[in-house]
């Protein structure tokens, strides 16, 4: 009798173990969209600065302005890869008070770390080619 108490006791215990395990890579899956996002988010307001900076120059150098005109193409693109991503981003607890599952909540968040990386590698590369026909040493 006593061993089916302790057997019954030993498998919550696993059944809470891997609740905990399933929550913490959760947790650090949607830490890690966030710094991809909380890291290039500080950089709108430069780019808003380069994009008028390069729209002034390609208006000055009608012969130079191919370069110029795709490099404010990259960043108008960039800066609305950022705020889509934004506007269509859930947080986790978002996802759990619409009773999502963990697993479609790791595979959502997978998925969003994607879309991030994309968005921050298009913002620093906008920006490095922007800086690059500025003359702007980023150090």
């Amino acid at each position: 009798m006593i061993y089916k108490y302790l057997y019954t006791i030993f498998l919550l215990a696993l059944c809470l173990l891997c609740v905990s395990c399933e929550s913490s890579k959760i947790d650090q899956l949607e830490q890690e969209v966030e710094v991809l996002h909380d890291e290039v988010m500080p950089f709108l307001d430069d780019m808003k600065r380069q994009r008028r900076m390069l729209v002034q120059l390609s208006d000055a150098n009608p012969p130079d302005s191919l370069r110029i005109r795709q490099s404010i193409r990259m960043i108008t693109q960039s800066d609305s890869l950022m705020w889509a991503w934004m506007d269509q981003y859930k947080r986790v607890e978002v996802l759990r008070d619409e009773s999502m599952s963990d697993e479609k909540i790791e595979a959502y968040l997978v998925d969003q770390r994607q879309s991030a990386k994309t968005m921050n590698t298009a913002i620093k590369d906008a920006m490095a080619e922007a800086s690059e026909i500025l003359g702007e040493n980023k150090e």
